[in-house]
């Protein structure tokens, strides 16, 4: 892959980490935030090549930037706590901040992200995956996940009465997802 794709596709990472003041609680998490960054964005969207998996979306080079980062080796780490800036990240943070201050779309961008932040790193993994589910269905095939999220009408009524408390989905929303049926969402 492209030396400056990779370098593209950490800063992303560094930026979807530095929005907010606390780590994004999974890889899971920083996976399907930036998916569902990248779906309303097709320039971002070319640059991670999210596929169907066993998880839902998946970016083989997501992963491998998050786990061996070759540009900014030590930006962000992981532990049990989530994904998070290191002090050094922070710096370059900033620094892209500082350098695109005057950049619409780059403005445009930290919105999005510290929006996605704001609703997605609140939600458990099943929550989380539940979202993108009902949201881009066709990304439950090879899913070893969606059946358990989706076809059981009481777990799915329980993740709804979540999104619903949590204020991710209105009242009418919900009321579509505890009777809404798993074959109407394939057609």
């Amino acid at each position: 892959m492209n030396e400056d794709i990779i370098s593209i596709i950490e800063k992303y990472v560094i930026l979807l980490l530095g929005v907010g003041n606390r780590p994004v609680p999974s890889m899971w998490h920083v996976e399907k935030e930036l998916f569902i960054l990248s779906k309303s964005n097709s320039k971002i969207q070319k640059f991670f090549e999210f596929e169907k998996h066993y998880n839902g979306p998946y970016s083989q080079v997501l992963k491998e930037v998050v786990e061996e980062p070759l540009y900014f080796a030590d930006a962000f780490a992981l532990n049990e706590k989530g994904l998070y800036l290191t002090p050094s990240g922070k710096k370059i943070f900033n620094r892209l901040l500082e350098e695109n201050k005057l950049d619409k779309k780059f403005t445009e961008l930290v919105s999005a992200l510290k929006l996605i932040r704001s609703l997605y790193d609140e939600l458990s993994v099943e929550e989380l995956l539940f979202v993108v589910y009902i949201t881009y269905p066709e990304y439950t095939k090879f899913s070893n996940i969606s059946d358990k999220v989706l076809k059981n009408k009481e777990k799915r009524k329980q993740l709804s009465k979540n999104l619903l408390r949590k204020r991710l989905i209105t009242e009418k929303r919900y009321k579509e997802l505890i009777v809404w049926k798993w074959k109407d969402m394939m057609k």
